[in-house]
């Protein structure tokens, strides 16, 4: 697994370090050990500031970036006899990947959300029991409603001009997986035909 192991002295001296993370930020296991943190990520602020933190007593879990590689970080500060801290053990995982495709998530929710919201054609989602989830403005402004907060949750079998019209809309995308140029005449809030 992309982990690495590490201690940390009072005066911010490695003690331990090894894993098969180092790999990701070209270090061997024991490389970083009789060095001080502060000299070795002095390029790092926020690696320093967490390390402070746990010197300080205070347990916590961060993400931290060196270089193009994010570990989430659970340090851990324990104490001597006396009760002062005597040191931080630590464990970092290599999250690089995740964060990465946790970016490319909310990224491609980003764009489908403008898409959705911004779009001049009236789109909109439904269960297939036929309740509307989620609708745009153009959606609710072509059916009648001053805006989607009227709409949703509104039965779908409500836009439909013939209760028939559902089913065979919802047979043709169960036998293609999708429909394209389908003419369709709907209703509208007020019970006016619209195509």
């Amino acid at each position: 697994m992309p982990v690495i192991l590490f201690a940390i002295d009072p005066n911010g001296i490695i003690t331990h370090c090894e894993g098969k993370g180092l790999d990701a930020i070209g270090r061997q296991n024991g490389e970083a050990v009789g060095k001080s943190v502060w000299e070795l990520y002095r390029r790092y602020p926020d690696v320093l500031e967490h390390t402070r933190r746990a010197l300080s007593g205070d347990g916590h879990t961060a993400i931290v970036r060196l270089g193009d590689t994010s570990f989430e970080t659970r340090y851990s500060p324990y104490q001597d006899a006396d009760g002062r801290v005597a040191g931080v053990i630590g464990i970092a995982i290599d999250v690089t990947d995740q964060r990465r495709a946790d970016e490319a998530v909310r990224s491609s929710e980003a764009r489908y959300r403008t898409l959705f919201e911004r779009n001049l054609a009236g789109v909109f989602r439904s269960t297939l029991e036929g309740r509307i989830l989620e609708c745009n403005e153009s959606f609710a402004r072509i059916f009648g409603y001053s805006s989607p907060a009227e709409a949703i949750h509104k039965p779908a079998l409500d836009f439909y001009l013939r209760p028939g019209d559902r089913k065979t809309f919802l047979a043709r995308i169960s036998e293609r997986h999708s429909i394209s140029n389908h003419e369709l005449c709907a209703r509208r809030r007020d019970g006016t035909p619209v195509w």
